[in-house]
């Protein structure tokens, strides 16, 4: 069984999911949660600082999997076309002599 901490911080995510997520028409009802218990503001607002802390965090790494990701496809293109012999190394075109 949850203690009221517990259900108070499941609560604040959920509030903060709403709230981030711009679904409007929930401000009388947030502010009503707010006042019916002070763990509630707590709750909430170790949940909004956890998310503003993690959140950079998250982005360098989306950003870092996104990079190995197409890095990784770029390679796997070059070295099939190599062994195919569609890609040479780059050099400089033979002169032609009339």
């Amino acid at each position: 069984m949850p203690t009221e901490s517990a259900t108070a911080r499941a609560q604040a995510i959920a509030w903060h999911i709403r709230l981030r997520d711009g679904q409007a028409g929930h401000g009388d009802e947030f502010a009503d949660w707010l006042v019916l218990d002070p763990r509630h503001s707590t709750a909430y607002d170790e949940v909004a600082l956890a998310d503003r802390e993690i959140e950079p965090a998250l982005c360098n790494w989306a950003n870092s999997q996104t990079n190995d990701h197409w890095l990784g496809l770029a390679h796997r293109w070059i070295v099939r076309w190599r062994r195919a012999g569609r890609l040479r190394a780059h050099r400089p075109p033979a002169r032609r002599f009339l």
